[in-house]
């Protein structure tokens, strides 16, 4: 990657990073409020791990090769 735009590719990630553990409080709170559908709550709170999991890996990548 162009070191020029690592700054800001590093700014971006952090930021996705943000909104996915906002997203994944809401869902958390949402399930505490309502835990009529355990499964539904648990598949996207999965699906939201996963995503965190690739997005902190590309962070940990890149620091890395820094």
């Amino acid at each position: 990657m162009n070191k020029k735009l690592e700054p800001f590719r590093m700014l971006e990630l952090h930021l996705q990073f943000q909104k996915l553990e906002e997203k994944w409080e809401n869902i958390k709170e949402e399930y505490e409020n309502d835990q009529t559908n355990a499964e539904e709550y648990t598949d996207r709170l999965i699906k939201l791990t996963a995503e965190k999991i690739k997005v902190l890996s590309e962070i940990y990548s890149m620091e890395y090769e820094a």
